[in-house]
């Protein structure tokens, strides 16, 4: 089998840059001559200048290129946008633990977020010649962002949406202050659902996967009609469904999924992270005993992912930074190893620019 790599190339936030032609030319130069590249990802500064020279020079070397695009956070720093209710009332926060990333999220019921990224793009990406987007933060937020966001949102509209299902809500907001850990008992299903015990549970994280879905079927049928192709980045599935993500739906509005395999990262989407966070809060639960990144529930979690009907493009780390990417060569050549038995291409995450020299000279 031949196999490929996806460069994701982290060039900075809305508001902030972090590179320049020239520094990618110095890392990434090499790599594009001599290694099988499949794509480029990057984003998501919107400096115009920048961001034509990169897609000059990587469409010189014929490698095609996606704008790394946030969808249900990060975009509030530049457009006005309605935040995600918790259950108590409250607004989500800030969760700092990555340099320019907020995690403060927004509500995908609300048509504002829909048309925040298609003015984004209309704006600043229309003019460019992009082969596609690739579109991050589509999901609610994990446990990693405290017990009360963990169960957004309850705005006016996410409220009504569970009322159509049959949702008594204020029944559903005392059921979460009561901090059960029986709460999210339940069990996987063959496709990688978790389905809840409690009748009421699952029929609200049927409807809040049900409302990512529907925006991100907004945006990738928008998206298409550009002539753009559109990849999503999602949970590892042992926790995406958690977040709002039905994994075998998205993957229908999708041209590929990169499911974000980040063994070694302690911050959001870190899989022992987030597996931590849950347990911080159930601590007593015994129905989510889980060692997400062992290979054995990695092969599982494989199984599942290859049910998807677009391509999938595993994500691992290839960036140590320090407190939060605890990722090394051994550790690197393991996933390659474990996910190049299933899969012709891995996508190296989450920034390339600060990739481990010896994790270069292996690729």
């Amino acid at each position: 089998m031949k196999t490929s790599y996806i460069l994701q190339i982290h060039t900075g936030s809305f508001l902030n840059a972090h590179t320049s032609l020239e520094k990618v030319k110095e890392k990434m130069g090499e790599l594009i001559r001599t290694k099988n590249i499949q794509a480029v990802i990057f984003g998501w500064h919107l400096d115009l200048q920048l961001n034509a020279q990169l897609l000059d020079y990587f469409h010189q070397a014929n490698i095609p290129c996606y704008f790394w695009l946030p969808v249900l956070s990060e975009i509030d720093q530049i457009m006005p946008s309605i935040s995600l209710t918790n259950y108590t009332g409250q607004k989500s926060q800030r969760v700092q633990v990555i340099e320019d990333e907020s995690f403060s999220f927004l509500c995908p019921s609300h048509q504002d977020s829909y048309q925040n990224v298609v003015k984004v793009y209309e704006k600043y990406l229309a003019k460019l010649d992009f082969d596609g987007v690739f579109l991050d933060k589509i999901r609610f937020p994990s446990f990693a962002n405290g017990y009360e966001e963990g169960f957004g949102c309850f705005c006016e509209e996410c409220q009504e949406a569970y009322q159509n299902a049959g949702i008594d809500v204020e029944a559903l907001k005392l059921l979460f202050s009561k901090h059960d850990d029986a709460l999210l008992k339940g069990h996987y299903d063959a496709y990688g659902h978790y389905l809840f015990d409690h009748a009421t549970v699952n029929s609200f994280y049927q409807v809040r996967a049900h409302l990512i879905i529907q925006l991100i079927g907004q945006l990738s049928d928008f998206f298409h009609s550009k002539n753009l192709k559109v990849g999503l980045d999602i949970y590892a599935p042992f926790f995406a469904y958690h977040c709002g993500q039905d994994i075998q739906a998205l993957s229908k509005k999708a041209d590929f999924l990169k499911p974000m395999f980040y063994r070694f990262t302690t911050a959001p989407a870190g899989m022992q992270y987030e597996y931590d966070a849950y347990k911080k809060y159930f601590p007593n639960s015994s129905e989510f005993k889980l060692d997400p990144i062992s290979l054995s529930s990695l092969a599982k979690q494989v199984a599942y992912l290859k049910q998807s009907s677009c391509e999938v493009y595993p994500g691992i780390e290839v960036n140590p930074i320090e407190n939060i990417c605890h990722t090394d060569l051994e550790r690197f050549r393991e996933n390659q190893a474990f996910f190049f038995q299933d899969f012709d291409c891995l996508i190296c995450c989450w920034n390339c620019l600060l990739m481990d020299e010896d994790i270069q000279n292996h690729l």
